[in-house]
């Protein structure tokens, strides 16, 4: 019973030092975001506690897709094949989440689309 309660206790501590060195790594993010600002921004954003939260709604309220990060998500899309090492869910999950960049970056995906590039990404030796 003691030992349980030592182990509880050591694995509290270890929690609590990840918390702190979490905690201590978010303020600094914070304040790095907030120093970057201009005044009239700094009214806006820093009632956000949390540097993950400020982040997102810097992202929010400044949208922009870049061109370039565009064209490389199409790329990567475009250019994707299977290989073998991998199985056929592996390869499903990691298109999935290509075409979640894209929708995310302001850009749709058909469903024709999305097939034809499953289709595309085959070998020749998967021919069914």
């Amino acid at each position: 019973m003691i030992r349980e309660k030592i182990l509880l206790l050591i694995s509290s501590i270890g929690k609590l030092r990840a918390y702190q060195t979490w905690f201590k790594r978010g303020n600094s993010a914070r304040y790095t975001l907030l120093s970057c600002m201009r005044d009239d921004l700094l009214g806006e954003f820093e009632r956000f506690p949390i540097a993950k939260d400020m982040w997102t709604h810097l992202k929010i309220r400044f949208n922009q897709t870049f061109a370039t990060r565009l064209c490389t998500l199409q790329l990567k899309w475009m250019h994707y094949t299977i290989d073998s090492s991998r199985s056929i869910s592996e390869h499903f999950r990691t298109i999935s989440g290509m075409v979640r960049d894209v929708k995310l970056a302001e850009r749709d995906v058909s469903r024709e689309e999305h097939v034809l590039n499953v289709i595309r990404a085959l070998h020749d030796d998967n021919k069914h």
